[in-house]
């Protein structure tokens, strides 16, 4: 995300680096803020007792996408400059699949475990452990699991291409579609909590 700022010379390496700190700062105060240092609110999302995760994370995809449509349209930033990663099918279903697991197993993801361990939780060390673990496992016996990330490379594709919509499009049918989410999961929330007063 910050490499159209580097790539047209408004920042130099040094401003790149204290932003990019300044973004990780804010990153871990948000995610400590709204609980998801804490392994037992990930892991609720999965058995449907607590909706926040889902909140968070969509409330963060609408906005970057407002945010982004803006500073295009304003003439801020050239979308063309985004690094879109290469579409391969085969790796992101299985990668997806291993860090689903790791959640719901864990309750962190890696950013999430970093920022529950700078609060003391020693549960989050030990997933940070088991990731560096497994890193090093995948990159030892590389040869044995090569097979696992070779897969047709279908290209740089969007939605936006896919679905042949401009950008402000379908930046407003995903944010139409997130408000009539947020609504039903606040009625389903509802249910919940009165299932469980006394």
């Amino acid at each position: 995300m910050l490499a159209p700022l580097y790539e047209f010379g408004n920042l130099s390496e040094t401003g790149m680096i204290i932003v990019a700190l300044m973004v990780g700062f804010i990153f871990g105060y948000i995610v400590e803020n709204v609980g998801f240092a804490n392994a037992k609110n990930f892991t609720a999302t999965f058995y449907g007792n607590d909706w926040r995760v889902h909140k968070v994370i969509f409330s963060t995809v609408i906005t970057a996408m407002i945010l982004l449509y803006f500073s295009f349209y304003l003439g801020f930033l050239d979308i063309s400059m985004i690094y879109v990663p290469q579409l391969k099918l085969k790796p992101i279903i299985i990668g997806g699949a291993v860090l689903g697991a790791g959640l719901v197993i864990g309750g962190y993801c890696p950013g999430t475990s970093v920022v529950a361990s700078m609060t003391r939780k020693m549960d989050a060390w030990v997933y940070i452990l088991g990731y560096f673990i497994g890193v090093w496992i995948y990159a030892e016996f590389y040869s044995s699991f090569s097979f696992l990330i070779i897969s047709k490379n279908l290209g740089k594709i969007t939605f936006s291409e896919l679905l042949d919509l401009p950008y402000g499009y379908l930046a407003f049918i995903v944010i139409i579609f997130a408000i009539i989410t947020f609504y039903f999961l606040s009625k389903v929330e509802g249910k919940i909590y009165k299932t469980k007063l006394p």
